[in-house]
């Protein structure tokens, strides 16, 4: 109940809802391997804003690093752009996102069960950034079957996936704001997050069917460039002394089609 009275919680709640329905919204337009990884503007704002509120200049490689990481998602999006395709979704795609999360809460609930005591702050990065990234992708499911009338009591269970994975996603986040820097919240999130919506696009969904050998190896090299940011920012080294943070936004190698023989599964 105490957040409800902090204005800068509820302004950041605020703001993580606008970001959810615009996201949903671009998911309905594009494949989400062209539409998750601009999560990286999530970064570069967080970056400014704290060396604007601690009155700490950025240094030359944290500004070395932004750039990078833009280049980098710049170029990773423009190919993906040209390149993505979609495919109308089957109960197979649905059956498979649902598994594979499925056995993902059940490693995160085991971890959080016997483990809880000495969880860090990167932990919750993780889960919380895993969690979006299969919100992003069953959010996309649904979408693209709604869209062509496939209503079923599976899309519905998936709707409740959907909800579930968000929660839990949005207490992990908000754990590993009270208890490490934002910046190293958002350089995990804005990796991890994509990186798991683009894995699931591409070898369940598949987005990258029509990619050609090699080009999405230009992607991959923008996550270390992402930790060197946050590293190299001054304010990773200190813990928030307000708590829970603001809510983050939603609002990532040679990627190639491994399951081309079994075309049925993804065109």
């Amino acid at each position: 109940m105490r957040l409800l009275a902090r204005p800068s919680w509820l302004f950041g709640t605020i703001m993580l809802g606008l970001a959810i329905v615009f996201q949903l919204t671009a998911l309905r337009f594009a494949p989400i391997i062209v539409v998750q990884p601009i999560g990286i503007v999530a970064l570069v704002l967080t970056a400014l804003l704290n060396a604007r509120v601690s009155h700490v200049k950025l240094q030359r490689p944290a500004i070395t690093a932004i750039l990078m990481c833009v280049i980098g998602i710049g170029v990773f999006v423009t190919v993906a752009a040209f390149y993505a395709t979609e495919h109308a979704l089957e109960e197979t795609q649905l059956v498979i996102v649902l598994a594979i999360l499925g056995v993902v809460l059940l490693l995160l609930g085991a971890a959080f069960a016997f483990f809880r005591k000495r969880l860090n702050a990167m932990f919750y990065i993780a889960a919380g950034g895993v969690l979006y990234g299969f919100v992003a992708s069953i959010a996309k499911v649904i979408i693209n079957r709604v869209s062509l009338g496939n209503f079923d009591p599976l899309t519905v269970v998936g709707g409740v996936a959907l909800l579930l994975a968000l929660a839990l996603g949005f207490y992990f986040v908000q754990t590993a704001y009270s208890v490490g820097a934002p910046d190293l919240v958002i350089a995990g999130l804005t990796v991890i997050d994509p990186l798991v919506a683009v894995a699931i696009g591409i070898f369940v969904l598949g987005e990258a069917s029509a990619t050609p050998c090699g080009r999405w190896s230009c992607g991959s090299w923008r996550v270390p460039w992402r930790f060197w940011a946050c590293s190299a920012s001054p304010s990773t080294t200190r813990r928030p002394t307000g708590g829970i943070s603001r809510a983050s936004s939603l609002p990532c190698g040679s990627l190639v089609e491994l399951i081309s023989a079994d075309r049925g599964l993804i065109e």
